[in-house]
């Protein structure tokens, strides 16, 4: 009865051992993995299943506002033009209008009234036949290295990027210059990196072609005329603000007038 009772222990505790490794595993890789952060909007969590992630910054407009809800007629004063907007996710309405949830003033936004800058991800759909995957490049542990928004963009997102680990890449592309670039989408937590593998740490690779903002929905006419609508009979959200205050303000007054001047009059 004793070995038999062993034996069942024993078979339990490699089945809770295989249990313990196989979480285990899952927790470090989704620790390693990015985490979308749900953000704390009513809305969104209202409509979490009709959204889709972006995380992209966009530039406002014009006529750039905030709303409350994309359901809502309250607005207020969006960024200035030109300012860089953080949208987490984006929801599209029945007029298949979008609009983007604006995480860091937790407000929406029509994403009609916002230009995307050309980023990685432009470069890599116009240049999709040009791009290989090749042979390893390892980037040894420690090196450092420019870090570039994309090949011959002009712009160095991290001038002296370090790497702890060593990084191999497997993704390829030649300029007309005769350089190579390599990328990779992740590392620890950094996304869309490229190297030029020619001239790792050489800051002034120049721009080779200005690319200019293009709106990051493109509106026909009906949703256009809606937009128009929607801007003209929205309130401004001060008088979210406005009314309560005024009202308090005139109860008080009532309240004193009731007890205090009333009684003087007795």
């Amino acid at each position: 009865m004793s070995g038999r009772t062993y034996r069942m222990r024993s078979r339990w505790c490699r089945r809770f051992f295989t249990v313990f490794l196989s979480v285990f595993a899952l927790s470090t890789v989704s620790v390693q993995a990015d985490l979308i952060v749900e953000p704390p909007n009513s809305f969104y969590s209202r409509h979490r299943e009709e959204c889709t992630y972006l995380n992209r910054s966009a530039a406002a407009s014009d006529d750039t506002v905030f709303w409350s809800a994309p359901d809502s007629l309250f607005r207020k004063d969006g960024p200035a033009a030109g300012e860089m907007v953080y949208i987490s996710f984006v929801y599209t309405d029945d007029d298949g209008l979008q609009w983007g949830l604006a995480s860091d003033e937790n407000q929406w936004v029509l994403m009609a009234d916002l230009l995307l800058p050309y980023t990685s991800d432009e470069f890599m759909a116009e240049h999709e036949e040009e791009i290989y995957e090749g042979a390893p490049f390892s980037i040894p542990a420690g090196t450092e290295a420019v870090r570039w928004s994309y090949p011959e963009s002009g712009n160095a997102v991290d001038e002296a990027m370090y790497f702890s680990d060593t990084l191999e890449l497997t993704t390829f592309y030649d300029d007309p210059d005769g350089r190579q670039w390599g990328y990779t989408y992740y590392y620890y937590g950094t996304h869309d990196i490229w190297v030029c593998l020619s001239d790792m740490k050489n800051t002034e690779i120049p721009q080779r072609e200005v690319h200019e903002m293009y709106p990051a929905q493109t509106a026909d006419e009906a949703q256009l005329a809606r937009i128009t609508e929607l801007k003209e009979h929205s309130v401004s959200s001060i008088w979210l603000i406005v009314i309560p205050t005024a009202v308090v303000i005139l109860l008080a007054l009532l309240l004193i007038w009731f007890f205090w001047i009333r009684k003087r009059k007795l």
